[in-house]
């Protein structure tokens, strides 16, 4: 077996000359270099900040601080549904995961979060429906 590499800033280079921008890259190539470790967070835990800082890539950053901002981002993106959000949310960094429950003080609902119309109520009866 290897010796890993003896600091994170010498395991941090070589991650990073083989181009890997997030963890699961990492996890799934780092073999590609026998000296890379398989958890650097657990072998250089005294010096470890995070995954950005050792791929060298930009942090995400904060999400929106309010729901309304969030609304306008998720709107501009298109999103008419809470399906098409889930698959595309992640196109702007700032939008959550889940909006309901990030902004879940100030959530509404679905349908007002990305501004459509509600379903409409059906009708119980036949009746109601003539």
């Amino acid at each position: 077996m290897a010796t890993k590499y003896a600091t994170l800033a010498e395991a941090s280079e070589a991650a990073q000359r083989l181009e890997f921008k997030t963890q699961p890259e990492y996890k799934k190539g780092y073999k590609q270099d026998p000296k890379l470790p398989a958890n650097p967070n657990q072998l250089y835990a005294g010096d470890w900040d995070d995954w950005y800082s050792f791929l060298g890539t930009e942090h995400p950053g904060e999400k929106y601080a309010t729901v309304a901002e969030a609304s306008e981002a998720a709107q501009r993106l298109g999103f008419e549904i809470r399906d098409e959000y889930n698959k595309g949310y992640k196109k702007d960094l700032k939008l959550p995961a889940a909006p309901d429950k990030h902004y879940a003080e100030d959530w509404a609902d679905w349908p007002n979060f990305l501004r459509n119309e509600r379903p409409r109520e059906k009708y119980v009866t036949l009746a109601e429906a003539s």
